[in-house]
């Protein structure tokens, strides 16, 4: 009994050093996005982003942090994605948002499919060539589509998925016609061929 006694009285000093170590941190990482809001609001997009990338590298140098602020871990990403999206980086937070899908929270990863789906749309809008554009388009419905499976009461998920899919549906509609249109050009051509060999 007094080894054991001795062992928990050993112990515990060690886990308040780790809770307390663990607060610290907390009270850090809390300064640390209240100087991200800051910076955004003062309209300093480049020290905003400084901040979340110096509290991101230290959940991956520290393995236990992300761990123990999971739901913390998640916001800094999201931060990073929507910040990135305001300023028009598509390409980064493509990136951000694919590298991290399964990183984060289940829900974080909705919020994730969100950004990477408007940022896919803004892929399209920007296409010169309309193939790459419907590309773009397709992989921003996929996105909205697994997005609003997840979160099905999601106004903002809901009205792009139908947004886009109208599009898609609009083209496609276009095409079948098109398609149509051809199809007769090439039965009238041909049928005017024929004429052409009978009386000739």
């Amino acid at each position: 009994m007094k080894i054991i006694a001795w062992s928990l009285r050993g112990a515990i000093p060690i886990v308040i050093l780790a809770l307390s170590a663990g607060l610290l941190y907390y009270d850090l990482l809390a300064r640390r996005m209240e100087a991200v809001v800051q910076a955004y609001q003062a309209n300093d997009p480049e020290q905003a982003l400084a901040r979340l990338d110096e509290t991101e590298s230290d959940f991956f140098r520290y393995g236990w942090l992300k761990r123990a602020f999971s739901d913390r871990y998640g916001q800094i990403v999201l931060d990073k994605i929507q910040l990135r999206y305001t300023r028009g980086e598509f390409d980064a937070v493509m990136d951000l948002a694919e590298s991290s899908k399964e990183k984060i929270s289940a829900r974080d990863a909705v919020r994730a499919r969100f950004w990477l789906g408007n940022s896919y749309f803004r892929k399209a809008l920007g296409e010169k060539e309309p193939q790459a554009a419907l590309a773009w388009l397709h992989r921003a419905e996929k996105e909205y589509r697994e997005a609003l499976a997840a979160e099905p009461d999601d106004w903002d998920i809901k009205y792009n998925y139908e947004l886009v899919k109208t599009i898609l549906m609009a083209t496609e509609e276009k095409k079948e016609k098109l398609q149509k249109e051809v199809f007769d050009l090439l039965r009238e051509a041909d049928v005017q061929q024929k004429e052409v060999k009978i009386t000739g």
